[in-house]
């Protein structure tokens, strides 16, 4: 699969209630990335 990385700090901007702009953007892109199969994460990000 080729595409974007996602990183553990994506994840954690999804649940950054003081940064509005950082969670819209990791929301968006994680949207993204579903609906388009286009990004990966390692299994270090899963754990």
């Amino acid at each position: 699969m080729s595409g974007e990385f996602i990183d553990t700090n994506l994840f954690v901007y999804l649940f950054d209630e003081t940064d509005d702009r950082k969670r819209i953007k990791a929301e968006e892109i994680v949207r993204t990335a579903l609906e388009t199969r286009s990004a990966c994460i390692s299994h270090q990000v899963v754990q």
